[in-house]
């Protein structure tokens, strides 16, 4: 080793355990929704703040955006202090794959900001007048990229399984065609 070297084999190190760990969660998402597809997925719900779920969905990407010169950055978060309740390793699965998605398809040194907005009928909330849990709040996320964007064809096929835009995509960009599917 080299003087200097030290630092540089522990950002690896963390870098692919960070790799690794996503496989995983990714081989567990897909296994989820086969047992969502069959009626028997489980939801393991907890308390969260909307801040924490969007810094820990970038600090899993970040390395991938660093490598490619692409700011990440998380915009304004609109109630980021309200607790909300919901399965937070899904909600993060999904905003991870979305946030790769978005970094994978950028040319180097352009920017992803990801930004959130909590609503909710606070009234009701505060006199206990609400029928059912969804009608307590919503949150809202949105992912904005500087790249070119979709076609019209490529956005109606997004959400299906094993699809990516065109027959280039994958070639080029690498990636299976899940990323979307399974969030």
């Amino acid at each position: 080793f080299h003087e200097g070297d030290e630092s540089l084999v522990l950002t690896l190190s963390r870098c692919a355990s960070q790799l690794i760990s996503q496989l995983m969660n990714n081989f567990q998402f897909v296994l989820g929704v086969q047992r969502l597809d069959r009626g028997k997925v489980q939801f393991f719900f907890s308390k969260f703040r909307p801040c924490d779920l969007l810094q820990h969905s970038c600090s899993m990407v970040k390395h991938v955006a660093r490598s490619k010169n692409v700011s990440l950055h998380v915009g304004p978060i609109i109630g980021s202090e309200c607790l909300l309740e919901g399965d937070f390793a899904c909600l993060s699965h999904g905003l991870i794959n979305i946030l790769s998605n978005a970094i994978k398809f950028l040319p180097e040194g352009e920017k992803v900001t990801i930004r959130a907005t909590v609503s909710a009928d606070f009234d009701s909330l505060l006199t206990g007048r609400t029928e059912t849990p969804s009608q307590l709040g919503r949150l809202q996320i949105e992912v904005i990229d500087s790249g070119m964007g979709m076609t019209l064809r490529a956005q109606d096929r997004q959400f299906q399984r094993i699809v990516q835009a065109d027959g280039t995509v994958s070639a080029e960009f690498g990636g299976s065609g899940l990323g979307l599917w399974i969030s």
